[in-house]
């Protein structure tokens, strides 16, 4: 962290609060601990932001593909030849751009069809996400954050925000509440969790342009989670057609490790809600 005239310190496992000013700023970076499914013992993310817009991303992402198809082929007495295919994908391989001049939001996706990987920017209208403010609060060293719920892409989250810091963006999609998130948890016994670990907040700060891997294709969002609820579907078939003739595929897993997957996984609910159209 950058020294700044202005210290205050919050208490949240590791958390280190670092600001010019509480009351008057709106951007900044804030560092993230994120756990999943895929990433129980957590990753770092970072989420750059200013009043109009912001970059999240996590620590390792780089705009250079990480995530892999591994194919193993073995072949059993007999001669019958086995194909084996998954994808290894880093947990936070995951960037996501908040643009509130352009009303876009854009995230970057991946996702394995016939054996191959395909990469994609995913493109959204940014809607603000529809928050229901609790009467709860939580001590955070010597602050008091407020409590609010969402449901959002299928999952229901519990939320601690700090009004004293107008951040309106993130951590990942998460926008339109009055103050900073620190800390954002799945209910229901859900895995997924977003805990501030840090934060810089100084005024003109640069939101850095976001990279993405050169072959991803821009599609929109409702026709990515299209094809990513239907995949499973017709994997192994398409697999299959591409294997080697006589070789049998015994099994495609398709291991995301992103929580951007994760997360929009069921298009037919995303439809329900609105999120996106059928078009």
């Amino acid at each position: 962290m950058m020294k700044f005239t202005n210290r205050c310190c919050l208490s949240l496992g590791v958390l280190l609060l670092v600001v010019d000013s509480l009351f008057a700023q709106g951007s900044g970076q804030a560092i993230y601990r994120v756990y999943s499914a895929t990433a129980p013992e957590g990753y770092t993310a970072i989420l750059d932001f200013s009043p109009t817009r912001a970059l999240y991303r996590g620590k390792g992402y780089t705009g250079d593909t990480r995530t892999k198809v591994v194919k193993k082929e073995f072949t059993q007495e007999g001669g019958e030849v086995f194909i084996n295919i998954n994808v290894t994908a880093p947990a936070d391989e995951v960037c996501v751009v908040m643009d509130g001049g352009e009303g876009e939001l854009r995230s970057y996706a991946c996702m394995m069809r016939g054996g191959n990987l395909y990469e994609f920017v995913t493109y959204e209208p940014l809607r603000e996400i529809e928050w229901e403010l609790t009467d709860s609060t939580k001590a955070f060293g010597n602050f008091t954050a407020r409590g609010a719920r969402c449901s959002f892409r299928g999952r229901d989250y519990d939320v601690w925000f700090l009004p004293e810091i107008p951040v309106s963006f993130g951590p990942w999609k998460f926008n339109g509440l009055p103050g900073l998130i620190l800390e954002a948890s799945e209910r229901h016994g859900g895995v997924f969790r977003f805990v501030l670990e840090g934060i810089e907040v100084k005024e003109g700060h640069t939101v850095p342009d976001a990279v993405f891997p050169k072959r991803a294709k821009r599609i929109p969002i409702d026709v990515y989670a299209y094809y990513h609820d239907s995949k499973s579907a017709d994997e192994n078939d398409l697999a299959q057609a591409r294997a080697p003739r006589g070789a049998k595929v015994t099994a495609v897993a398709d291991s995301d490790g992103g929580i951007e997957t994760d997360v929009e996984r069921n298009f037919k609910a995303l439809v329900a809600k609105g999120a996106v159209s059928e078009e």
